[in-house]
């Protein structure tokens, strides 16, 4: 079988190009019950911060709220 998705780039904060847009999302869930967040960066000195608080639900469902959320923000 042949794989053509050998290798994986991290991007860390330092490497993203900042003339474009750019995101980070994740939801997580805990005891007290879950949430998500997005932060979507314009530019390094624009930038939007949402979080959400999502009660008692899986990690699963927050991890796909916070992408749902980053998409329609986007």
């Amino acid at each position: 079988m042949n794989n053509h998705f050998t290798h994986t780039i991290y991007r860390t904060p330092e490497t993203i190009d900042k003339l474009m847009a750019w995101a980070y999302f994740d939801g997580s869930e805990q005891n007290n019950g879950c949430g998500d967040g997005t932060i979507l960066y314009l530019t390094e000195n624009h930038f939007f911060n949402l979080k959400v608080g999502l009660g008692m639900r899986t990690n699963k469902f927050s991890e796909l709220i916070s992408l749902r959320l980053f998409l329609i923000f986007a």
